[in-house]
């Protein structure tokens, strides 16, 4: 009987746990099934939710852009005593203010009734309060150049850009991370609504160069006439030199002036009348052929034996190719 009663024992745990199992498994797909379900039923919804989630970050974007493209003419006036009774008062108010300002300011012109769009106060009249004045001007240069002049308005008056609140609480939380930028010798700036941050650039050493004395005024008078003089004689090859340099007037004071014609002509064409002196004028330039070369105050005579036969011959390659071109050269060379 023992034995009996033992083998129902054990069969009756088995029994129990398989049923535990069987619960855990139902369990499980229960739980999987629901989950499942449920996904199905909330991704509609989750990606609904992103999509909303994205417009509306893009729509907060485009008020923000409109917001600030509304306000880009706007500059506020802070320090104005309120004591006129009509508007036609406050504008002619602020005009003498900012005329004033462009007095004292340089290159600011006058300003003009039409360059405004609008004015009023901003917010509640109190007795012991000045409130602001909104301006929007009619072109957006003459609000930097108010901002830029800041400096010169009267006494107590200033003038400040038009932020909405937002971004004026943003600017005031950046000027403090500002200030410890530019204590850590970094150069820091607000533009709108973020801090630009950048390193300073290095300090680059400048190579100076040693001071030379500059020469005096009477050496470069002296110097200045015998350079003209050698630069115009080496250069130009159709010149006969002489004391004085010369230009050439027209063809008939060539010779008078001791110039002669360039004989070179297009290229394979031949020069059948080769230019020559006569008697007369070989005669002038034998008389005339000393040449005074003036280098450092002291004149000096070249002989003339150096300069009697100089002969100038401008031909090319193509020119000499036939033996009557090199006749024409020969007899030129023995004239």
């Amino acid at each position: 009987m023992d034995s009996q009663l033992q083998i129902i024992l054990e069969k009756m745990e088995e029994m129990k746990l398989d049923l535990k199992k069987q619960t855990q498994e139902l369990a499980e797909n229960l739980n999987k099934s629901l989950l499942q379900t449920i996904e199905k039923k909330l991704s509609p919804l989750v990606e609904d939710n992103k999509k909303l989630k994205q417009d509306l970050q893009a729509s907060h974007a485009r008020i923000q852009n409109l917001e600030r493209e509304m306000r880009k003419d706007n500059i506020i006036l802070h320090g104005m005593a309120e004591n006129e009774h009509s508007t036609s008062e406050l504008w002619k108010n602020v005009l003498e203010v900012l005329n004033e300002t462009s007095l004292r300011s340089d290159g600011m012109r006058e300003w003009d009734q039409w360059e405004i769009s609008n004015m009023r106060r901003l917010g509640k009249k109190m007795n012991d309060k000045k409130r602001p004045i909104l301006i929007t001007l009619a072109l957006n240069w003459r609000k930097y150049e108010l901002l830029k002049n800041n400096k010169n308005f009267p006494t107590n008056i200033h003038a400040t850009e038009d932020y909405p609140k937002e971004i004026i609480q943003i600017r005031k939380e950046l000027r403090q991370r500002k200030e410890q930028e530019e204590k850590n010798g970094k150069i820091a700036f607000i533009r709108y609504n973020k801090l630009i941050v950048k390193e300073k650039a290095p300090l680059e050493t400048k190579r100076k160069r040693s001071p030379t004395e500059s020469p005096s005024a009477t050496d470069n008078q002296k110097n200045s006439k015998p350079e003209a003089l050698k630069k115009s004689t080496i250069h130009n090859t159709n010149t006969i030199p002489t004391g004085k340099q010369k230009e050439p007037t027209d063809n008939n004071t060539l010779f008078e002036n001791n110039y002669l014609p360039n004989p070179a002509g297009p290229r394979g064409e031949l020069d059948q009348n080769p230019p020559t002196l006569n008697q007369q004028q070989q005669q002038h330039n034998k008389e005339n052929i000393t040449q005074t070369l003036p280098k450092q105050n002291v004149i000096t005579k070249i002989p003339t034996s150096r300069y009697t036969r100089i002969y100038i011959a401008t031909l090319n390659v193509l020119t000499l190719r036939s033996d009557e071109s090199l006749s024409e050269l020969s007899i030129d060379k023995s004239q």
